[in-house]
């Protein structure tokens, strides 16, 4: 965000960076609260100016004036095309300046012992002294607004922790701690949130490790990449070595599969089967560099240059505890044990399965039809077989759900990856073929769905101890992904009709999620009445695989619950008193925030009580309850049978004490 054509860098016409444009802002609805959110996020503590030009990309922000920045605030979405305004509405704003926190604005920072500007130890110079960062807390944000700070605006970042004290630690304080917080937006990492200048518990084995690198594309090196295979019983296996600018280093194993083995064995000279074998013979020496990370193959490459890969510049978030090792053989010494095949075509079907789109998965190969066993089996490989059937809109594993074959078929095929793209099977990386893969029995066949209708909107519990429950994932432009943020009860129990599921719907708030932040979130906060017939009905934003990006929120549904009982405690007649619910074999009671007519004619009705004089007791000498407190911020609509259809913020998830206990008063049975 910048202020552009005022006296000074504290007024002017409000302009916001998107998607590498600068655009500006409608004045419709621009109020005081807003500007004083653009001033807060400039640094200022407190809060007119011709047109602009570019794309307008706000409008009607609607600010409560708490807000860090602008994005918290009602209005949400860039977009210069959902408005109608002009540049005579472009709004600004003016800021106090005698509220500027200079102390903040004039810390500056720098990489230092690095063998690059771009790399080394993150230091601040703050009240006169250089000081370190902590790696506590310290994520992609942080290091994100760290390299902006240092003018690398146009940067990607990584970031590690001077564990073994590869850099000099830092003589001065650490300045920043735990408590650091980015929102990824700021101009200065003084500008972020944290618990004070100096207030750290850290030694220098922890500080922060930054690099921040260039995103044009990395020049070939002057001469081709070398490399060995070391620690290995025979040269055919070991640790993988690169020699790069002189000196020998290793390669990371985030990402490396059996395409890249393939495209290193060849650059040895093997054309034969290619194995990754983790970090067999490893790791390596610690004074020696890690050179490459994150490599892309497509496993036809005659040289690893030609495949995507982070590094040839020392690599500081990656250990030698993950060095890669790899085997390769001549193609006259090949096993059935790994395979790189080259099979031009292998003919599919599924077998034993409810219809065309599920079933088994069998392939002929030699005349035989056999099975796949569903080690590695994932959405990926789901898709290249079902786009081989011709169900172009991809599939989902189901295990071994239609197996297991009979024990005179062979099993063809093991441990399949694929990239999700590939038009054929035998274009992606598996195990097996000739004699097939006697590691697997038939009790691990897989079996999958294909889907034939993109409106068909395919969701799936995954994760569940049952096929009942599991975190809920929408399948959307050829990947599954996550559902987060405000979910609420009347959601999942669309989600669970949809499945054809009965019963009723639980949105469990407790789980620790499984995915990582490269696992897409399809959707986000998404609002049902109940009655919709897909997910894709209910109110929702656009899709966006980067919401949610930290996975805490991911909704976790249970289907085919039972209705939960309810009782009124205290009363003076049977008819009111302290709302309480049972609720996995404990008795708890209801907290009254949010608590309106509609929650109580719900809980009216669940006691089997007329509800045309349903009403919390606001003022009663009912007593209040003791032990669980169950419910907080009850939704209901008012047409419910039970309080268990209605939102909330999940069970035993509350910030109450029980004098907050809700009290009801119901009519006579009816």
């Amino acid at each position: 965000m910048r202020l552009v054509g005022g006296l000074g860098p504290y007024e002017g016409r409000v302009e916001v960076l998107n998607k590498g444009q600068w655009g500006t802002i409608c004045d419709d609805g621009w109020s005081d609260l807003d500007a004083s959110v653009v001033c807060k996020q400039l640094n200022y503590t407190r809060a007119f100016f011709g047109a602009g030009s570019g794309p307008v990309w706000m409008n009607n922000v609607n600010c409560d004036g708490i807000e860090r920045h602008l994005g918290l605030c009602g209005q949400t979405e860039f977009s210069s095309s959902s408005h109608v305004c002009q540049h005579d509405e472009d709004a600004g704003v003016t800021c106090d300046v005698d509220s500027l926190d200079q102390s903040s604005i004039d810390v500056k920072l720098r990489l230092s012992g690095g063998p690059s500007p771009r790399v080394g130890r993150l230091e601040i110079f703050y009240n006169g002294t250089w000081g370190s960062v902590c790696e506590d807390g310290f994520r992609d944000r942080e290091a994100v607004v760290a390299c902006r700070s240092l003018g690398f605006e146009l940067a990607e970042v990584s970031y590690g922790r001077n564990w073994d004290g590869q850099y000099a630690p830092s003589e001065g304080p650490v300045w920043l701690d735990r408590g650091l917080e980015c929102l990824g937006m700021e101009q200065n990492i003084a500008l972020c949130e944290h618990s004070g200048w100096g207030q750290s518990n850290c030694d220098y084995t922890g500080d922060v490790i930054l690099s921040c690198l260039d995103v044009t594309p990395t020049p070939p090196p002057p001469q081709a990449l070398i490399v060995r295979l070391v620690g290995g019983p025979s040269a055919q296996e070991g640790r993988l070595e690169v020699l790069y600018r002189g000196a020998w280093g290793t390669v990371c194993d985030d990402d490396f599969d059996a395409l890249d083995a393939a495209v290193f064995c060849r650059m040895l000279g093997f054309n034969g089967t290619a194995r990754y074998m983790e970090q067999a013979y490893g790791p390596g020496d610690d004074d020696s560099p890690v050179w490459l990370d994150d490599m892309q193959c497509k496993g036809n490459e005659t040289s690893a240059e030609e495949c995507v890969f982070s590094g040839l510049e020392e690599i500081v978030h990656c250990w030698h505890s993950e060095d890669v090792s790899i085997a390769c053989l001549p193609q006259s010494e090949q096993t059935d044990s790994a395979e790189m095949t080259t099979t031009p075509s292998l003919s599919l079907r599924l077998q034993d399965g409810p219809n065309a789109m599920e079933g088994r998965v069998e392939v002929l190969y030699n005349g035989t039809w056999g099975t796949v066993c569903d080690d590695d089996f994932g959405d990926e490989d789901a898709s290249v077989v079902c786009s081989m059937l011709g169900y172009i809109f991809g599939g989902e594993p189901l295990g071994s759900l239609y197996g297991p074959a009979n024990d005179s078929v062979p099993i063809w095929l093991n441990e399949v990856e694929c990239e999700g793209g590939e038009s054929l099977l035998t274009q992606c990386a598996f195990l097996g073929l000739d004699r097939g893969d006697p590691e697997c029995n038939h009790d691990q066949d897989v079996s999958l769905r294909c889907f034939s209708d993109p409106a068909a909107t395919p969701l799936r519990l995954h994760g569940g101890a049952t096929e009942a429950d599991g975190w809920l994932e929408i399948y959307h432009d050829g990947r599954w992904g996550r559902i987060c943020g405000d979910f609420g009860t009347r959601g999942a129990q669309v989600a669970c009709n949809s499945l054809g599921l009965s019963g009723n719907a639980l949105v469990v708030k407790d789980k620790e999620s499984t995915a990582n932040e490269k696992f897409p979130t399809w959707l986000t906060d998404v609002e049902c009445s109940g009655q919709e017939s897909s997910l894709l009905d209910c109110e929702h934003p656009e899709y966006d695989e980067s919401s949610c990006w930290d996975h805490d929120d991911d909704a976790y549904v249970q289907c085919g619950a039972d209705l939960v009982p309810l009782r009124l405690e205290g009363g003076s007649h049977p008819g009111e008193g302290r709302v309480e619910v049972f609720f996995q074999g404990v008795w708890g009671t209801i907290c009254n925030e949010d608590f309106d007519d509609e929650d109580a004619q719900v809980v009216c009705r669940s006691l089997g009580l007329s509800v045309s004089e349903a009403r919390e007791l606001t003022f009663s000498n009912i007593a209040i309850g003791e032990g669980q407190i169950w419910l907080e911020s009850l939704d209901c609509l008012g047409s419910e049978s039970n309080v268990m259809q209605c939102n909330h913020d999940g069970w035993g998830q509350h910030n109450c004490y029980h004098h907050e206990d809700v009290r009801v008063s119901c009519g006579s049975p009816s």
